[in-house]
Order: C-alpha cells, then structure tokens, then sequence
C-alpha cells in the first residue's frame, strides 16, 4: 500500500488541483469505495466515477447517476476559479 500513496502523493504533486481518484467503480466494495473516498479526500483528488466505456459498443456506465458526474464537474470548476 505504501507504493499506492507514494504514487498518488506524486500525482497530487504534479496534477495541480485538477488530479482525480478513480473512487466509485461497480465492482468495488463498499470497504474500498470507503478506503478511496477516504485518501482522496486526504490528498484533494476529486473523487471520480467510472465510466467503463473502452469500446465503441460498449454502454456508457451509470454507476452511481448523474449525481457523481456533477459532482466531479462542479468540483472541478470551482477549482478553475480558485486560480
């Protein structure tokens, strides 16, 4: 686990401000969903959704409803005018 945060403590560094945590995902726990949530918050990543969408036939997710979407974008917009 050490080398996780070591790699998103780099991120954080290097991403200014704008750095994203892959949070809520539909096969992970509630425990991991938790446990990521947790470090995002520690290290001011926003807290990101998947969308699982690789391939031109594959659905676009919606794993957790709009509301992890906008979430993401508002976050991300206040960020843009806190600069």
């Amino acid at each position: 686990m050490d080398e996780v945060i070591n790699i998103i403590e780099s991120f954080h560094e290097i991403s200014d401000g704008t750095g994203g945590l892959e949070v809520y995902y539909q096969h992970y726990t509630k425990e991991q969903q938790e446990s990521l949530r947790k470090i995002a918050e520690k290290y001011d990543l926003v807290p990101s959704v998947s969308s699982d969408r690789h391939r031109v036939e594959q659905p676009f997710a919606n794993y957790g409803g709009y509301s992890f979407y906008k979430e993401m974008l508002v976050r991300l917009e206040n960020r843009q005018r806190e600069d």
